[in-house]
């Protein structure tokens, strides 16, 4: 997966073979288990490049072998990114909108899925993207503590690149926007919403 993000390799085939292995393997288990964290920078590397349904059935086959004390909410959470990753918005909100997530990381990866439901639902529900986009700042605003520079910075791009484009769809140049999270989310935006 690393060498594709990096260019190295061009072929999508090998990607839901590699994540199988990586998942048989044991190659991301610790002590007998595959940490949350790991489970859904997996699914975030193959979703993008996997159908949909088949990334959905190794959520459901792995699971067991993932170290949650919530199964329900973890699964739930990798099949919101897998919904994000196939363009499936308006469905996000069904999988992100629980209480019983449990990491920081799960809570976090939640809440910005929530917001980009309601950003791309917003024309319909404007009230309820409003007051999602602010929620979702105060979130990281109280818990910027919690996450590294980074993680914070490119939340933080991601909103403010979300409520600037809500209000005037400005032109925005994303290359001076670092970091960034969902930067091709935010190229797909600019690519279908522009001017």
């Amino acid at each position: 997966l690393n060498m594709w993000s990096k260019g190295l390799s061009k072929n999508k085939n090998l990607i839901p073979k590699l994540a199988k292995y990586i998942l048989e393997s044991g190659a991301y288990e610790m002590y007998g288990k595959i940490p949350i964290a790991s489970f859904h920078n997996l699914i975030n590397g193959i979703a993008p490049f996997t159908k949909l349904e088949e990334v959905n059935h190794l959520i459901e086959q792995y699971i067991d072998k993932v170290s949650t004390t919530n199964s329900d909410a973890t699964v739930s959470l990798a099949k919101a990114q897998n919904l994000f990753y196939h363009n499936k918005y308006d469905m996000l909100s069904r999988y992100c909108y629980r209480t019983d997530f449990e990491t920081f990381n799960q809570k976090n990866m939640a809440q910005c899925l929530h917001t980009i439901c309601t950003f791309m639902n917003r024309k319909m529900e404007v009230d309820m993207y409003k007051k999602t986009l602010s929620l979702s700042i105060n979130f990281i605003k109280r818990n910027k503590h919690s996450m590294s520079k980074h993680a914070y910075d490119s939340l933080t791009n991601l909103y403010k690149f979300m409520g600037e484009w809500a209000i005037n769809k400005k032109d925005i140049d994303l290359d001076n926007i670092k970091p960034l999270r969902y930067r091709s989310w935010c190229e797909y935006i600019i690519k279908t919403e522009g001017i």
